[in-house]
């Protein structure tokens, strides 16, 4: 039986950042003249996301190097601006779904979001319902994703151990994340995921939006 659950942010429990994060790379690759088509940079930065963002530009710009720091400078400054976050909103029934959850689990976020962002779009009294908020920019490379770090001290805050846990996440990198950790993944098709490629990275739950999450975990683990 489950104790926590720990949520990935973009694409699990928001809206529209996955989408904008790609609008502010692609700007970003345009502004510092970068020789990859957008077609081109849109593949790569599906096939990389999840990355650190510094190991993520340097995939994609690896034949450009000295364009990488510009890149990644004009990167940060689009996504902390008022027309990144207007984009971004909580997904139909997540602040039920949330609610809901917390009457039984401890919960957590651990994500590549911004701290700033999480605590913006959920507003205070949906913050208030996580044990803690783990924000990828607030650690070493090597403990961002898929490094299960983030994830280790997720539980450690919560009390709880990896077999009394899941994390829900959107991304390859989330599923890796889960099972290095030793924690349930739980793939939800919001993201960068399809039905196929979750289940080849080893989801043990794969549901197609948040409001699913709840019945799944009741009628596969309860």
């Amino acid at each position: 039986m489950f104790k926590h659950l720990s949520f990935d942010f973009d694409g699990v429990l928001a809206r529209g950042s996955n989408e904008a994060y790609v609008d502010c790379f692609l700007q970003a690759f345009n502004d510092v003249g970068a020789k990859l088509s957008n077609e081109i940079a849109r593949k790569k930065i599906i096939e990389y996301w999840g990355l650190p963002v510094p190991e993520f530009t340097q995939k994609i710009l690896g034949d450009e190097p000295e364009k990488i720091p510009e890149a990644i400078r004009l990167f940060d400054l689009a996504r902390r601006s008022p027309a990144f976050l207007a984009q971004v909103s909580l997904f139909d029934g997540a602040a039920e779904t949330l609610r809901q959850l917390k009457t039984d689990y401890s919960l957590s976020i651990v994500s590549g979001a911004d701290r700033a962002l999480i605590l913006s779009v959920l507003g205070p009294e949906l913050a208030s319902l996580f044990t803690s908020i783990h924000a990828a920019p607030e650690y070493p490379i090597d403990q961002q994703k898929p490094a299960p770090y983030m994830l280790e001290e997720a539980l450690r805050l919560a009390g709880a151990q990896p077999n009394e846990a899941a994390y829900i996440g959107d991304a390859p990198n989330d599923l890796r994340m889960a099972l290095a950790a030793q924690v349930t993944p739980v793939a939800i098709l919001t993201g960068h995921l399809t039905r196929q490629s979750a289940a080849t990275l080893g989801a043990a739950v794969i549901i197609n939006d948040i409001r699913d999450f709840p019945e799944a975990i009741l009628n596969r683990y309860e």
